[in-house]
């Protein structure tokens, strides 16, 4: 999304996507900054670039790009005490405290179709939430 949004097309100054999984629920999160004229488009760009995930396979360097910045932001936010204490609390209130030390073998094994398969079944265009943020420029 980066390329395609910021390099390629020049349509937003930063973009970071996210997710959040839980036992029983989750979401994929999107931010991106842009110029006010440019947000239009912006939108319909993140919304492409979404159900391109849908409807094609991740290359190879995608996916093995993807999984460093995934395992690398996991061993950073473990660096907090807080973030440690959050992940324990979870384990313990789902009863899954076998699962602490999973998602960097998880996130390991991801393949493409892994990828896509969650696309297909969890990204609507139809249930999108949006929050934006203006300036008073």
């Amino acid at each position: 999304m980066f390329e395609s949004l910021r390099d390629r097309e020049s349509l937003a100054y930063s973009v970071h996507v996210g997710s959040r999984t839980l036992r029983r629920a989750g979401w994929m999160s999107a931010y991106l900054a842009c110029a006010p004229a440019k947000e239009e488009a912006a939108r319909a760009g993140l919304l492409r670039e979404f159900a391109r995930f849908a409807d094609e396979p991740v290359t190879s360097d995608e996916l093995e790009r993807a999984k460093a910045y995934a395992l690398g932001s996991l061993a950073i936010r473990q660096q907090s005490t807080a973030s440690v204490l959050s992940d324990i609390a979870d384990a313990w209130i789902f009863g899954r405290l076998e699962d602490l030390d999973a998602e960097p073998r998880e996130v390991s094994a991801l393949t493409a179709a892994d990828l896509q398969s969650v696309m297909k079944t969890g990204f609507d265009p139809d249930r999108v939430v949006w929050g934006v943020v203006r300036g008073n420029g």
